[in-house]
């Protein structure tokens, strides 16, 4: 079991008999959103704003930091295969999916970016249906090594 979100406190609100104030503690979703001000990470380049948008469909996210992982906004194996897939059909380029778990949007541009990515060079269309090779690289990337 882990937490899905920290918050960082200065000290624990207690109530009058030492203990720990659990109502008194704050939201985590308040403190997140107010952890950086708004558009500090906003995407810079078309790859960034590229893979911005394709997360930002997948998850129902409205605004994605460069700096944010796909697994930390909500995503999950089957998400990120269908971001692999939005993604090569819209620059023809075909990364890996471990590097959706490991790695931040910024530098999952930049890798985009080194692999000649062309941001519009495919339709911008919905996530398509998997096909047999899709299939294929998903069972192998959930096959135990």
């Amino acid at each position: 079991m882990v937490p899905s979100a920290f918050v960082w406190l200065a000290h624990l609100p207690l109530t009058p008999n030492g203990k720990v104030d659990r109502r008194a503690l704050p939201d985590p979703g308040v403190v997140e959103a107010a952890r950086a001000p708004a558009g500090a990470h906003a995407p810079r380049t078309p790859t960034e704003r590229l893979v911005a948008e394709v997360w930002s469909t997948l998850l129902g996210v409205p605004d994605v930091a460069v700096v944010d992982n796909f697994l930390d906004l909500g995503g999950h194996s089957l998400l990120i295969m269908r971001a692999v897939s939005m993604l090569e059909a819209r620059t023809g380029v075909q990364l890996s999916p471990r590097a959706f778990i490991f790695q931040t949007l910024g530098q999952i541009a930049a890798e985009y970016d080194r692999n000649g990515a062309r941001p519009g060079a495919g339709e911008a269309s919905p996530a398509p249906a998997p096909s047999g090779r899709l299939l294929q690289r998903v069972l192998g990337f959930l096959r135990p090594r």
